[in-house]
């Protein structure tokens, strides 16, 4: 019967997949698994644009909602999109993996290397400011409390050629699993940015799904029909 059948509803499970990127009021919502932006390959979402020269970007990382202690947001400037792509960023992270990191791959498909000298020097955590500055081939990687007073965390060299793709990077480190950041007051106070934004998984599949309520309906032999409704509008986009 419809009584019985919605009885068995009341057990009934769901998966959504989070909303890939939505920006409102200037707050940025992301979502992203991937196992890692490390290594010789990377995994990761990418909410990106073109840059020609210079760079000096800002990004306060506001909350990170992941599993993982090494899952991170930040900003990445980066030479193409493959997985093995040279690439400087800077990341807050998710808890013990050391709050704040300064990234990069010098060479394409090479390994990465990085610096967290802050770790234990003060308490990194959402909400926190990233800063990735550009100077020809000189990228040097910030963070910040408050985004006025910044704390310095490294600097390298890499040969990149214009244009290069700029923009938001966020990784869950576990490929099988979603991490979801608000970001926000995100700027470049110096650098050439055109282009349209594009939000792309790097790496590997992220299936994403746009806001909507869920509800079921079961009709018996009889014609009689009942429905039940999630009481969360945005259900579609429940991932645990």
């Amino acid at each position: 019967t419809v009584r019985e059948g919605l009885r068995w509803l009341e057990k009934l499970s769901f998966q959504g997949n989070p909303l890939d990127y939505v920006e409102v009021d200037g707050v940025v919502t992301m979502s992203a698994s991937g196992n890692d932006i490390w290594g010789t390959a990377d995994n990761f979402r990418f909410a990106h644009q073109m840059l020609t020269g210079d760079a000096d970007l800002v990004v306060r990382v506001d909350s990170l909602d992941g599993t993982h202690s090494w899952g991170k947001a930040g900003l990445m400037i980066r030479q193409d999109l493959t997985q093995g792509s040279i690439h400087a960023d800077t990341f807050v992270t998710n808890g013990s993996g050391g709050g704040a990191t300064f990234q990069w791959r010098a060479e394409a498909d090479g390994g990465s290397a990085g610096q967290r000298d802050l770790e234990g020097v003060i308490p990194v955590a959402p909400p926190f400011y990233a800063r990735l500055v550009r100077e020809g081939n000189t990228f040097t990687g910030y963070f910040s409390e408050d985004g006025a007073e910044w704390h310095f965390e490294g600097t390298v060299d890499i040969n990149m050629v214009d244009p290069v793709y700029v923009g938001l990077a966020l990784t869950s480190h576990d490929a099988s699993t979603y991490i979801v950041a608000e970001m926000s007051e995100y700027a470049a106070t110096v650098g050439d940015i055109t282009g349209d934004l594009t939000v792309e998984a790097i790496g590997q599949a992220m299936p994403s799904n746009d806001s909507a309520g869920l509800y079921l309906t079961i009709e018996d032999a009889a014609g009689m029909a009942a429905s039940v409704v999630h009481p969360d509008a945005d259900a579609t986009n429940t991932s645990q």
